[in-house]
């Protein structure tokens, strides 16, 4: 049986980790040196994981396509204090496809 401290992590801010933590997940909360070396850990043991949109702000766009490339499945949510904004995934998405509204 999969280890489920294994299955999803959390990496994030300090208040969001608790709810989490309460559901099951393994969280971590890296400082700014800590976050690549997290990120490297996240993506040999994890098979889910979800980081913040400002911890998604702080990782390189490079390191973020190789974790998005890799086996584990990145969720990026807003956190509880709503301190970063989630990117508009439909303009996104209009932009790629060359549509415009």
């Amino acid at each position: 049986m999969t280890d489920p401290l294994r299955v999803a992590w959390f990496i994030g801010d300090e208040i969001s980790a608790v709810g989490y933590r309460l559901a099951g997940a393994q969280v971590f909360t890296p400082t700014k040196d800590e976050l690549l070396e997290t990120l490297d850990r996240a993506e040999r043991e994890a098979h889910f994981l979800v980081v913040t949109a400002e911890t998604a702000q702080r990782i390189p766009p490079r390191r973020l396509q190789q974790l998005r490339a890799s086996k584990v499945t990145l969720l990026v949510v807003p956190d509880v204090q709503n301190r970063m904004p989630m990117p508009d995934l439909a303009a996104r998405v209009r932009l790629q496809l060359g549509v415009t509204s």
